[in-house]
């Protein structure tokens, strides 16, 4: 009688700590993928900061804008929100819509980045683990680049335009950082990205921010030639507790 109480005992006491173990293990972080559908738009509209409201938090980030009255229509510079599927028409009257070689669907929001300085950051709630993001181009910058707009001509062989990923940490030190190139003409490639590339962001975990940049073989004294958009869509994140 003895005997089979202390083991039932001992399989209660590992039964225990079998649950334990796995109730540590599934609350030990947590997951999300930022998805941009909480920003409510009107069909093939798009918000670009010119109401005031400024920077935009998303689950846990934190995505930056600010706008600024001129005399034409306004400057605009970090994240702006868009669900514009218009891949057709070329120029900065359509700097709204993500380049979709099929074509968007209907009521799909995604980011459009403008990058001027630092204001393409994204902050978190806590040190985290970027998992991956979406990107493509903007449909005003891969016209630009596939057809000349002007200002440069058509790309060609040796051109380049690439988009780089920095994490930081808590302290602002840079923890790593990822180059994805939106558009590659070296050594006999003639790519441009023209559809939602998936790109891994596993190196830049322990970041509190990470920042975009935009360099090109297209550039001068003042700066990119090309324009300086891409888009984003469904960043994924993680946090440890």
């Amino acid at each position: 009688m003895l005997r089979f109480k202390f083991t039932k005992l001992i399989a209660i006491t590992i039964l225990v700590f079998s649950l334990s173990s796995c109730i540590k293990e599934t609350h030990s972080f947590f997951r999300e993928t930022i998805t941009f559908q909480e920003a409510t738009l009107a069909p093939e509209t798009y918000w670009n900061g010119e109401d005031g409201t400024g920077s935009k938090i998303f689950g846990s980030v934190s995505f930056y804008n600010k706008f600024e009255e001129n005399e034409s229509s306004g400057y605009w510079k970090g994240f702006a929100y868009s669900n514009i599927t218009d891949i057709e028409t070329p120029g900065p009257e359509n700097q709204y819509s993500a380049y979709i070689s099929e074509g968007g669907y209907a009521g799909n929001v995604y980011s459009v980045v403008h990058v001027d300085g630092e204001s393409a950051t994204m902050s978190f709630m806590n040190e985290g683990s970027p998992i991956s993001i979406l990107i493509t181009n903007s449909t005003f910058s891969y016209f630009s680049m596939k057809n000349g707009n002007g200002s440069i001509d058509p790309f060609e062989d040796g051109d380049w335009f690439m988009l780089t990923i920095s994490g930081y940490n808590i302290n602002n030190e840079p923890i790593d950082s990822v180059e994805f190139y939106l558009a590659d003409y070296r050594e006999g490639k003639t790519k441009i990205i023209d559809d939602w590339t998936q790109v891994n962001l596993n190196t830049l975990s322990g970041s509190s921010k990470i920042t975009f940049t935009l360099s090109s073989s297209i550039s001068d004294e003042s700066g990119l030639n090309v324009p300086a958009y891409f888009c984003i869509d469904n960043f994924g994140i993680a946090y440890n507790y």
